[in-house]
């Protein structure tokens, strides 16, 4: 079905007038299974660094994903199919969430392994602001995230340390 409305020239990158979504947003999320959607929608030029501004929804409900930003935090073979697709690897909407937030905080250590290590992910910012106004940076969001979940990271964070080793 997706393929055929693709075809018949539906719009990969139309944003929906509710949150603002586009399919590409949507497939690149937990809510897309199915990672051929994804790859048809790319195929049919899909934007992979998509966002919602504020004139996309009635809601007035601002995004701060962007299809990678959601991947980031689900699945491996998605992020590397938005990535060969052009999408920015440091590309965040709001400051403090780019895709490497997303892999930190959904526990995605080999995500986090792929965008740091093989991507060259930007980790000098700042990640996540709260509401406090407190900041944490890079290593700090890392340590409180994922020491949490060991039997998920143990595999991946000596690699991790070690890239980051080199700029210390």
């Amino acid at each position: 079905m997706v393929q055929f409305l693709l075809s018949k020239g539906a719009d990969p990158n139309m944003h929906d007038y509710f949150n603002g979504q586009s399919p590409v947003v949507l497939a690149s999320s937990a809510y897309g299974e199915d990672i051929e959607i994804l790859r048809l929608l790319l195929k049919y030029g899909g934007d992979p660094n998509d966002c919602v501004s504020d004139s996309d929804s009635v809601t007035y409900m601002r995004s701060i994903e962007t299809p990678l930003i959601c991947a980031a935090s689900d699945n491996i073979e998605k992020v590397e199919l938005l990535i060969k697709a052009g999408a920015d690897v440091n590309l965040a909407i709001e400051p403090g969430y780019p895709p490497l937030h997303n892999a930190i905080i959904g526990n995605r250590a080999n995500i986090v392994r792929y965008l740091l290590i093989e991507q060259n992910a930007d980790f000098h910012q700042v990640y996540t602001v709260t509401i406090q106004g407190d900041t944490l940076d890079f290593e700090d969001l890392l340590s409180k995230s994922m020491m949490e979940r060991v039997e998920n990271t143990a595999k991946e964070l000596p690699y991790i340390y070690k890239y980051l080793e080199q700029f210390k």
